[in-house]
């Protein structure tokens, strides 16, 4: 594909390639490339700093990207997980892009006269405008387009090259054929990348995956030994599809990389890192049994049954055993399990706390006048409730545990435009982290999750950062191009097509089988 209007760089000698890894965690990494078995990333480590990166609250993926993008936190650019509750019915509303109140790096870039390649970087949906080529990375919708120029897929279609759109869902890390599956898709991305490498001169170029976040929510429990899944026959098999992983991933690095030409400054990060906390799922337990959600009794006994059978296995580890031996890993078991308490079952009338998806870590205090059936009056009566909410979760202990469910609950600060604010949750839950145990023999536990922590990945030639906050990676960049952003505050117009209600409730339906929402 040419494209002479691409074809000069503003500056040689100064070219940024930024590569996502979404949930890269340095507890896999470090070990893997002193042992040789990552030696791209373990180059790029010899030759820059390591940093452990810290995250946003809560550490998911559309807040944590957006924070890198813009330099801002949630509360400025108001990104704060998948989806949000629409104050009027009350169906769930799936965040974009669109949302963003702050500029991203690469529309300061663009107006800024440099050339910009995007490929796959997370949340960029619907893709932006820049000076240059932009693919929409995870979560990319079945509909609109998903590129930029829009008929930037026809053209890399023209000229033998399939640019899809981002898949929604992966394949099962668990099935046999997951790592043939992987490799095949890390290739068919690293050729759209090289075309559009040789068609603009790019100055600023980011590639993002989501191959290792997807495979560590599938198999993390077979890889911390806490876990009563880490003894099961196949646990081993699965904690080699998850270094395999890792491996294929240092291994398309290097490629890309190579493909990139001209010796380019490398940057690695993650958005989060991943480890092992508790299930998400204890959240709506101590908020229920504080009496502030409430679920509709027309959920029905076996469903309610379900729900409690859950909660009595994620208590004991034997139990936990019994279940997966008896029902296997199927989705559909623990979906029939957990109906009871899904989010359609909230009894409104009753209900002053509620979570909305993004892992229950997103809380919205049932208030009026702001939901159209609130419950919860302004002034005292909200702040009374804010503060029973954070009690009820920064006290609760998980039964058979002595650490407290939640690190900390916090209240974001409220947005400068109120078109934000149906955004913006009342209180976020940061979930206690249990580091990697140092011995392999432990007593197994259960009501675990491998689950996002707030440290992530940052590999950088730039040196020490003035703070190692993903917020401050984006003027670091800014800085080295010499860019100033001080008065571009205002979010470029993104393309693509507003999503109808088909389209975000397929949307909707494929994070909660990632396991990314409930």
């Amino acid at each position: 594909m040419r494209n002479e209007e691409f074809g000069r760089r503003k500056g040689e000698g100064k070219r940024v390639l930024v590569v996502g890894l979404d949930g890269a965690a340095w507890e896999i990494i470090r070990p893997m490339a002193a042992e040789g078995r990552l030696p791209c990333l373990a180059g790029l480590m010899a030759r820059s700093g390591c940093y452990e990166l810290r995250s946003t609250a809560p550490p998911i993926t559309p807040p944590a990207w957006s924070s890198f993008a813009t330099g801002e936190p949630p509360d400025v650019h108001g990104i704060f997980g998948f989806n949000y509750p629409n104050p009027n019915d009350y169906s769930l509303r799936l965040t974009t892009a669109a949302d963003l109140q702050r500029p991203a790096l690469w529309q300061r870039l663009s107006r800024a006269g440099l050339r910009v390649l995007l490929l796959d970087a997370p949340f960029t949906f619907p893709p932006p405008s820049v000076n240059g080529f932009a693919v929409s990375g995870f979560p990319t919708p079945a509909a609109g387009h998903f590129a930029y120029p829009p008929d930037l897929a026809e053209r890399l279609t023209a000229e033998g090259v399939a640019c899809e759109r981002y898949p929604a869902e992966p394949r099962d890390p668990a099935a046999p054929d997951f790592l043939s599956w992987l490799d095949r898709f890390l290739d068919a991305r690293l050729a759209i990348f090289r075309i559009l490498s040789a068609a603009v001169a790019w100055d600023f170029s980011m590639v993002g995956t989501m191959a290792l976040d997807w495979v560590q929510h599938a198999l993390w429990k077979y890889y911390d030994p806490r876990f009563v899944f880490a003894s099961e026959p196949e646990a081993a098999g699965h904690r080699e599809t998850l270094f395999a992983a890792y491996r294929r991933v240092d291994r398309w690095l290097g490629d890309l990389i190579e493909s990139a030409g001209g010796a380019p400054h490398v940057l690695i990060l993650s958005d989060h890192g991943f480890g092992t906390t508790y299930h998400y799922d204890w959240i709506c337990e101590a908020l229920s049994q504080a009496g502030l959600v409430r679920w509709r009794s027309s959920a029905g006994a076996a469903r309610r049954l379900g729900g409690r059978m859950l909660q009595i296995a994620r208590s004991s580890p034997r139990i936990q055993r019994w279940g997966k031996r008896l029902l296997g890993e199927t989705r559909t078991a623990r979906a029939w399990a957990r109906a009871a308490r899904t989010y359609e079952a909230i009894d409104w009338a009753r209900t002053r706390v509620f979570p909305a998806g993004d892992y229950h870590l997103n809380l919205y205090i049932h208030a009026k006048p702001r939901f159209a059936r609130g419950i919860v009056g302004a002034g005292k009566d909200y702040e009374r409730v804010c503060a029973d909410a954070k009690n009820a979760l920064l006290e609760f202990c998980p039964p058979g545990h002595c650490a407290k469910l939640a690190r900390s609950v916090s209240c974001p600060a409220r947005p400068a435009k109120e078109s934000a604010l149906p955004l913006r949750p009342d209180l976020i839950v940061e979930l206690s982290v249990f580091p990697l145990p140092p011995e392999p023999s432990v007593r197994p536990m259960a009501g675990l999750c491998g689950f996002h922590t707030p440290s992530g990945v940052l590999i950088s030639p730039f040196g020490q950062p003035s703070s190692a906050d993903i917020c401050s990676v984006a003027q670091t960049i800014l800085d080295f191009f010499g860019v100033s952003c001080a008065a571009d505050t205002q979010p470029a117009p993104p393309g693509g097509l507003e999503l109808g209600a088909a389209e975000t409730a397929a949307m909707l339906d494929s994070l909660r089988r990632l396991g990314y929402m409930d």
